[in-house]
């Protein structure tokens, strides 16, 4: 049972599970973790520089926030650069030829997730610019209705048809193996059949050990 779970089964976690709780959550993502996701992803978008991150924002460049701001996204870009290094060896120890021990593809996995967090975390960098008028919870891209209908088009058509496996199938890459608390883990990735993404879909899969023909329980959500 990892630290969430146990906080939900506890006493605090009942506390938790109240309609109060919802309204202070969203009052904290939309005063506090939506403007400073986009101010994280204005950062990200600037590759250190103050200027693009003025117009990713975007917002009127302020030479007075400039110097505070530049140490801001240089710590950023630290971190982005740390957490690319990690999923690269990442890559290279659960993809790649060499067979590292199991001690290794562990250590590996550990890294590259807190790589991550810290570089998700590099958010509070940015508080001293969630309260400018120009930071939005949200930075609205709608598209036109037109646009929406041509990209649904044959969805409309064929309601099951996006839904179907693909044929044929994309080939289907396994990582290596490494111990769990209650079995092992690997990564499957393959190409992604949408045309729309056009990127690389990964899964991650828990094995138990010593069970014969497990059944398949398989954990998403819709969220992008």
């Amino acid at each position: 049972m990892n630290r969430v779970e146990r906080l939900l089964s506890s006493p605090l976690g009942a506390l938790l599970a109240r309609p109060w709780f919802n309204r202070v959550a969203l009052h904290a993502l939309k005063h506090w973790f939506f403007p400073l996701s986009r101010l994280w992803g204005a950062a990200d978008e600037a590759r250190g520089a103050a200027d693009r991150f003025f117009e990713s924002v975007p917002m009127t460049p302020d030479r007075r926030i400039e110097p505070r701001l530049t140490r801001a996204l240089a710590r950023f870009e630290r971190l982005r650069a740390a957490a690319v290094l990690a999923d690269e060896r990442w890559e290279a120890a659960f993809f790649g030829t060499n067979e590292p021990g199991d001690a290794t593809l562990q250590a590996m996995e550990r890294a590259r997730l807190n790589a991550r967090v810290r570089l998700n975390q590099a958010r509070r960098h940015f508080l001293f610019l969630r309260r400018h008028p120009a930071v939005r919870p949200v930075r609205w891209e709608v598209p036109a209705p037109v646009e929406i209908a041509a990209i649904y088009a044959r969805m409309l058509k064929d309601p099951a048809g996006p839904f179907e496996v693909p044929d044929p199938l994309p080939p289907v890459t396994a990582s290596k193996k490494f111990r769990a608390a209650s079995g092992q883990d690997y990564w499957l990735r393959f190409a992604s059949p949408s045309q729309r993404m056009n990127d690389v879909v990964y899964a991650r899969v828990h094995e138990p050990v010593g069970v014969s023909n497990p059944p398949t329980l398989i954990f998403l959500h819709g969220i992008g």
